[in-house]
Parts: structure tokens; sequence; C-alpha cells
């Protein structure tokens, strides 16, 4: 049904541009501005002084007129162009939007299909704004373009005003959203002080009351803030440095800078972020980081954020490699499993010139889907077209210190150790080990998700709540090769409570483990803190997985042989345990096809003395047997593979000159298993001929 306010708005846009042939394109903008305010119901303003000249000279802290590196070879412009000439085309891009009050049905969602959910609208602003601005867009200027944005712009600034007058605006939800309203106010901002003329004086009013309300509502959510928490911190930042350059507040200015500056102390060593407090990094936020670091550089050109990407430039190589993983991240954010090839982005690749990120980082193919278009726009401006990849190196162990553990590759096998200490008063690690084995072609394949004892505390066993087993005062010694790396640690056991530490058992775990090349081996040791400890339901768990959000083939847990499982190309071998039994038990995860496959030990009764398991875990494809000797509780172990023999003594006497590094004896005839481990991920690139050769 077309409404008689639109049929008028249609026929005043037709009459417009028809009589009109020979005019100017700033006549055919200024006739849409008059159109979809007629379509909206606004009052008409004839005597408003309207131009479709850009404001000149041109205003400061415009990103959207960032010069491109490289016009001709971008594929992120084509990408955008092409994205937006489709929408453009179709229903949702050609439809009116309503004009919002306290009374209108709900229009808006978060993160959905439909094209009303405040990300994709706030990120289809900036990306019509960058088509309608830049010089270098083959859009620039476009009417359609202009009609899209401002049907847009004028519904966004509606719902905020409509949600405060109705009392359900709220900070960090829905059109406040920190990933909606930090790109939709650098829209809304720079399209104001770009084009002015485009506005209608009681438009412009509506838009500033709505800016204002938004940075009064966000800066009670940044007020007293520490900037501890990376990727929300730094959207608000965004959020207060548009909002107080649009309504000129020197305030809401400060207090952008304030929690931008504070981001520094957050940057680990490899070039990761703290999560939150003194977590580790969550890939599928690192992206975000980096984002709105270099967002706030367009905007300032601030120094402090240029030299935060820098150094965030080593996290990709680091600590993704071949294909993130996430058993590493907070115990509660395992789940959002994105950031596969995290690396911030073309803004690390355009000011450290890496030709290692730029090789995992591959630019949209030419004829890739057109969905998400619009997220072209933000690493337009930072594309380099002289930066040419080279692979990662194969076959290494080192120190990856954003989560203070060993990381491993070889060819399709990794595994990663987080060793972080956690203070007190946080959730500890879900778990100390993972691993990962991909399929051939390097895509998502099976994952080792977790390994550990737990206490089962009754209830429904698919609620992480019902069972304690994140780790608490977590206390380590580690020592790595350049082939190995092996770690003791000791902890107590403390229940899931999402991002509030949940209550601790009186009981002490304890794991030991060697990292070999094909393999990781541990031992794995649960005991009652003290004589009067409650017996207690303990398990032990490996859990395995195919991912989530991207995910692997399905897969089966089947038991080929007493003591030994497949899970696709991941074998789980168990030299020992001290439990009664063992089964293996579906838990849900992120999506209902692709749960965990657990290997549960347990006991028909409860207990209160130890209980430990020896576990081998290797890829399907390796076949040479290891001889396994575990001394009592986690004292001792030693891993013999052929000729080589590994032997761990968490016990024995340190070396005065290291006494951090846990005791570890190495007998094999091949010298790489003697040499040092590697300072760091640039000495092993140094010596790896590999690294020199361009990516085919």
């Amino acid at each position: 049904m077309i409404y008689p306010r639109r049929l008028l708005a249609f026929v005043a846009l037709l009459a417009a541009l028809l009589s009109s042939a020979h005019a100017s394109s700033d006549d055919a903008l200024i006739a849409v501005v008059r159109a979809v305010a007629a379509e909206r119901g606004d009052a008409p303003e004839p005597e408003a002084a309207l131009s479709a000249a850009p404001v000149s000279p041109t205003p400061p802290n415009i990103s959207t007129l960032r010069p491109l590196h490289s016009v001709s070879e971008n594929p992120y412009l084509a990408r955008l162009v092409a994205g937006a000439r489709t929408y453009l085309a179709s229903p949702a891009g050609t439809s009116a939007w309503p004009k919002l009050t306290a009374t209108s049905p709900a229009f808006f969602n978060l993160i959905g299909a439909s094209d009303q959910d405040t990300r994709g609208t706030a990120a289809r602003l900036e990306a019509f704004l960058w088509l309608f601005a830049h010089p270098d867009s083959p859009l620039r200027h476009d009417p359609a373009v202009l009609e899209a944005f401002l049907r847009r712009a004028h519904t966004y600034t509606d719902g905020i005003s409509a949600a405060s007058a109705a009392g359900t605006l709220k900070a960090g939800q829905l059109l406040l959203d920190d990933f909606a309203i930090a790109p939709a106010s650098s829209a809304l901002r720079e399209f104001a002080a770009l084009y002015p003329g485009l506005v209608l004086p009681a438009q412009r009013a509506s838009w500033d009351r709505a800016l204002r309300i938004a940075a009064d509502t966000m800066m009670g959510k940044a007020d007293g803030r520490p900037g501890n928490y990376a990727n929300i911190d730094l959207a608000l930042s965004v959020q207060l440095l548009n909002f107080g350059l649009h309504l000129k507040d020197e305030k809401l200015l400060a207090r952008s800078r304030e929690l931008l500056h504070a981001q520094s102390a957050n940057i680990l060593p490899d070039g990761g972020t703290h999560y939150i407090w003194s977590q580790n990094e969550s890939p599928g936020y690192h992206d975000v980081v980096a984002h709105f670091i270099a967002r706030t550089y367009e905007i300032t050109g601030d120094a402090a954020a240029l030299a935060m990407l820098r150094r965030l430039e080593w996290y990709g190589p680091v600590s993704v490699g071949r294909f993130g993983e996430y058993w590493t991240s907070p115990s509660w954010k395992h789940t959002w499993n994105g950031g596969e090839f995290a690396t911030g982005g073309e803004p690390v690749i355009s000011v450290t010139g890496n030709p290692w990120v730029r090789g995992m980082l591959r630019p949209p193919a030419a004829d890739a889907p057109l969905r998400g278009w619009e997220s072209a726009r933000s690493p337009i401006a930072w594309w380099r077209a002289d930066v040419a990849p080279r692979p990662l190196p194969d076959n290494y162990t080192l120190l990856d210190r954003n989560i203070a553990g060993p990381r491993a590759w070889y060819g399709r096998f990794n595994y990663a150790a987080t060793l972080r200490p956690i203070p007190l008063n946080e959730p500890g690690h879900a778990t100390l080990i993972g691993a990962q084995v991909l399929r051939p072609d390097f895509s998502r394949g099976v994952l080792l998700m977790g390994v550990y004892p737990r206490v089962y505390l009754g209830g429904d066993r698919a609620n992480p709540r019902s069972f304690a087993w994140l780790t608490s005062g977590l206390q380590s010694t580690s020592a790595l090769g350049r082939t190995w790396s092996a770690f003791s640690a000791n902890y107590q056991p403390h229940t899931f409570g999402s991002s509030q530490k949940g209550k601790l058992v009186p009981w002490r775990a304890r794991q030991l483990w060697l990292g070999l090349p094909d393999r990781i081996v541990g031992i794995l040791d649960i005991a009652p803190e003290s004589a009067t400890t409650a017996a207690a339901k303990i398990e032990g768990l490996v859990r395995l997985g195919i991912g989530g959000t991207v995910r692997g083939p399905k897969q089966s847990l089947m038991q080929t042989a007493p003591g030994r499982y497949t899970f696709g190309d991941l074998q789980v071998i168990l030299h020992e345990t001290g439990f009664a039994a063992a089964a293996i038990e579906t838990t849900p995860f992120r999506v209902p096809s692709a749960p965990f496959a657990d290997l549960v030990l347990s006991d028909p009764a409860p207990v209160s003395g130890p209980r430990r398991f020896v576990v081998e875990i290797r890829p399907a494809y390796v076949t040479t047997d290891a001889i396994i000797r575990a001394a009592a509780g986690t004292a001792g172990l030693r891993v013999i593979v052929g000729a080589k023999t590994f032997t761990l003594r968490p016990d024995a006497p340190r070396d005065p000159a290291a006494p951090d590094r846990l005791p570890v004896e190495v007998e094999s005839p091949d010298p790489a298993d003697h040499a040092p481990a590697w300072p760091d991920f640039q000495a092993l690139l140094s010596s790896t001929s590999e690294s020199s050769k361009p990516a085919k």
C-alpha cells in the first residue's frame, strides 16, 4: 500500500526532477532533501536556504575524506561501490523510512536479517556518506545515495529522541549499542559538518537534540571507567569524540582522550590486548579494537593512536597463525569464536608494511558475495597495494607472550597453553591447554577445547554452573626448547559464573604437560584440600569440538580400542586413569549442529581421595606410539618417542640461574631438540629461509 504522504513525496520528487532536466546536480540533491522531508511529514520550510555544496575549506576531523593509498587497485573500493549499487537497486535500498515518535511501534532491532538492525544501519550510514562525499567515489553526489543516507539518518535520530521520551533509551543497547552508535555518530557528525545545506533547519535541530541525549546517556556509562575494557572503552572513546566535536563539548572530548590513551597499558608484548582486566585476548574482538583505534586516528591524527596500531603488529602472526583458536580466550568468551584470521586488519598493514600480516589477510575477491558490503568502508583508505604477502613459517614452538604460554605449529597440528596468572578476584582459565588439527586445505577441522579435572556439583550437566573446574590462584613453571614445551601448574578449582568469579571448592588440581611437534601428553590430578574435605563427585574431562560460528565437518567421538578414541583427525589415548568408568557425552555449544563431544571419566559414587589420569592427544595421522611413564601424582613424566626421551621433573632442584624454569631433561640425536627457545617471533622469522619468499 502506498500511503498518501509517500505518494505526495514521490510526485514532488518526480516533478522536481522532470522540470529541471537541465538543472545542475545541486538542484537534484536539494530536491531529494525536500522529497525525503515530505515523505516523513516534516515541515516543508520553503524559506530554508539549502545548498548542496560541501563546506569550503574542508572542516577538520573528517575521517570520510582520508585520501586513498590506491584507487585503481583498491579491492575495498570496488566492493563498496558494487555492494551499494546492488543494494540501492533492491527494495530495501529504495524503501522510505518512517518518522518515529514516542508512541511509534518498535522499528529497530540490534542484529538481524532485516534492514532495520542498528549495527547494520550505522555501518550503512558510514558507507553511504563515504560514497556520497569522497572525491574518489564513482557515486559522489549521487541523489540515490543521498536519499538512502538521509532516510536512515533521520529515522536513527528520531529513534534516539523517541526512546528517550518513552523512557526506554539505555546506554549500550539498541540505538545506543556501542558498536552501532560509534559509527552512527561518526556519520551524522561528519555529514552535518560537510553538508550543512542538505539538512533542513528543523532537522538539524532534531539531530542536535538526539546527539545531545546520546552524549549525556553514554557519558553516564563512560564516567568512572578505568579504561581496562578495551573494545567497549574504545567504542565509547569514538562516540564521545564525535559527540564532543559536534556539540563543541570539551568535557566529552577530554573523556574520549582519556579512554583512548588508557588502552596503551592494555597492549601485550606480542600485539594482543587484554580483553578486560587481566584476561587474555578474545580473538573475535581484536579487529574491533584495531578498528576503533584506527578510526580515532583518522579523525584526530592522535600520535598515541598511531603508536598503538604499530604495537598490534605481531598479534596475527604470533597468536593466530594459520587459523585462530579460542580455548585461550577468557573463560566466558570461548563461545564468541570469530577472529579466525584476526590481525588488526588493513590499518596495521598500512602503518607497518608487515608482509606476514598481509599474507594472512587477503582482501575480498572481485567475485565474492556482496553480503556485508558496507564493511568495506572501514579499510578502504588503509589499503596499500605495495605490500607483498609472505607466508608464515611452519614447524616451530615458541613463547606466545599474549597468552603467557607456549604455542606451536607443525603443519596442520597446532597446540597452545596459557599460563597467565589471573588475580584472585577474576574468573580463571577454562583450560590450560588445547589443540587443533586443521583440514588438509587448512580450514577449520577438529579441536581439543579443554582437558581438566572437575567437580560435579549436581544439576543439569549441560549447564556449566553445575561444575567447578576453572583455575584460581594458578601457579606454574615452564620450559621451552625450539621443538618442545613443558609446564607444571597447580590451582584451586572454582565454579563457572560467567564474567563473575564463581565459588571455590576445597580441592586442589595439578597438571604436568609436555608438548611435542606431533602430540601433547599430560598428567592431570585432583586431590582434596585437607583431610576434612567432604567426598565429592570428581570427574576427568577431555572436551572436543568442531567449532561454532565457523565450524568444520560434523564428527563423532568413537572408541577404537581400550583407552583409545578418535574424533575426526584427533586421537585421544588414555594411558592411565584412576577413575572407574569412561563415557561419551554430548554437551550443547554455540550452535545446535556443533555440540561438544565429551570424554568423561568418573566414579559411581562420591570420592574423598585423589584421582588422576594420564592422556595423550595427537593427530590421527600420527602412527608412532609413545611410551609414557608417570611418577606418583605429578612428580614426574617421561615420554619416549622413538630415539627421543623427554623427562619432566617438577620437584627436582632448580637451576639457580633460572629458578622459574621447569627442570626438563632431553635425550635426542636431533640437534634441534637441544637448541634454545626462540626469544621471539621475529628471531624465528630471521632464521627461516621460507620467510623471505613471497607467497604464491
